[in-house]
């Protein structure tokens, strides 16, 4: 049996059954409590977009001053990094996504259903939290809104080092949905209290 196979076996003896993907409808986000350690980075995402997108954050995080972004998809999806965005993804309303974003010596690697967008970006240094869904900004205006997605699974990888792994759960006792982290066996909700949907 494979090493996720016997964690997601475990689990399952914990009272979490697994769903498809979580879907947020309104304002849910996830803060995955990583501030990333190490300039290369590297974040994967399967998402299906069900929503308008034009003021929504995917994921991201700010740096303290707010004025530079560690690494943030936004508006359907720019990627900023520092003050500007490099590469663009043209999402559709009712499009599924295999969407990977990494930063390594110094190049965003962008992959979209195989598509490959490549950029040179600055170093910027963490000191924010990742969020996914939405972006951990304190530089926050009225229009941003969390991303209207539903998300299948979500990765996060630190100096090459996988440090999250997400798959979207229901607790048994009392039918909450949220994601699963197979790296730290923890159950993440949206810190606002807003409910996810899943299926």
């Amino acid at each position: 049996m494979s090493l996720f196979r016997r964690r997601l076996a475990s689990f399952s003896r914990y009272g979490f059954e697994r769903l498809e993907y979580i879907e947020n409808t309104s304002s849910a986000f996830i803060d995955t409590g990583h501030i990333f350690k190490n300039n290369d980075k590297k974040i994967e995402i399967r998402f299906q977009q069900t929503g308008v997108f034009a003021t929504t954050h995917l994921c991201g995080a700010s740096s303290n001053s707010n004025k530079n972004y560690v690494l943030n998809a936004y508006g359907g999806y720019n990627v900023w990094v520092g003050s500007t965005f490099y590469t663009r993804t043209n999402v559709v309303v009712g499009g599924s996504y295999d969407y990977s974003l990494e930063i390594k010596d110094g190049e965003l690697v962008q992959t979209v259903n195989g598509a490959i967008s490549r950029a040179r970006v600055p170093s910027v240094q963490a000191e924010r939290s990742f969020y996914l869904f939405d972006v951990n900004s304190g530089r926050r205006l009225p229009i941003y809104r969390a991303a209207l997605v539903r998300m299948y699974h979500a990765r996060i990888y630190d100096g090459g080092l996988l440090v999250r792994d997400y798959i979207p759960v229901k607790r048994r006792r009392d039918g909450v949905v949220g994601l699963l982290d197979l790296i730290e066996h923890k159950f993440y909700l949206s810190p606002n209290g807003t409910k996810f949907i899943g299926g």
